[in-house]
């Protein structure tokens, strides 16, 4: 929601340094993570978010607006502005075109972006590794990691791993069906 409302206005809002600001954009989505955990592991222990669910939704949310704001500036920039247009001199506000024309109409952009940035935060293993240390709030990545076994060369269960990684690829299968038979419908 975030995403789409800032790739809405970049897109469609003309303002100086535009173009650096997506350059900016693109350039934080490419930013390594492995660069600033030392720094976030140091701050989420400060303040008491290790093994809170808030350790992995702040930076995920960080490392993926990037790339959506990205992806639906680019998307929202191939839609024509005419309807909008005609909706504003209709009455509309803005915020009103921009809900009841333009979303309707980015729905498979925003199907793809949100497939997109699904699966990066659900392969995600830095973050997740670093942040969580309770066997109960590991995400299935970082579990998969650490089979028993798994940290002996000899001794690696690849059935066992093999096993979960096909379940934990089960439900990106599903959820990318679902949004391809949506954005087909919409």
């Amino acid at each position: 929601m975030i995403g789409s409302l800032c790739a809405y206005a970049v897109a469609r809002l003309n303002f100086p340094f535009k173009n650096l600001l997506l350059a900016l954009v693109l350039a934080i989505a490419i930013f390594p993570g492995i660069a600033i955990i030392g720094a976030l592991f140091r701050q989420f222990s400060a303040w008491g978010l290790t093994n809170n669910y808030l350790a992995l939704i702040l930076p995920n949310v960080t490392f993926t607006l990037p790339i959506c704001i990205w992806i639906l500036t680019a998307f929202f920039s191939e839609l024509p502005s005419e309807l909008e247009e005609s909706a504003r001199v209709d009455g509309a506000t803005r915020m009103q075109a921009f809900t009841r024309i333009t979303v309707p109409l980015s729905a498979p952009g925003v199907f793809t972006a949100s497939i997109l940035l699904f699966i990066q935060a659900w392969n995600e293993f830095l973050v997740a590794r670093t942040f969580m240390s309770q066997l109960t709030r590991l995400t299935a990545t970082v579990a998969i990691a650490q089979f028993e076994g798994a940290d002996m060369a000899a001794q690696y269960p690849w059935g066992q791993i093999t096993a979960a990684s096909i379940v934990i690829t089960l439900p990106l299968v599903i959820l990318g069906s679902c949004f391809s038979v949506g954005s087909s419908l919409a």
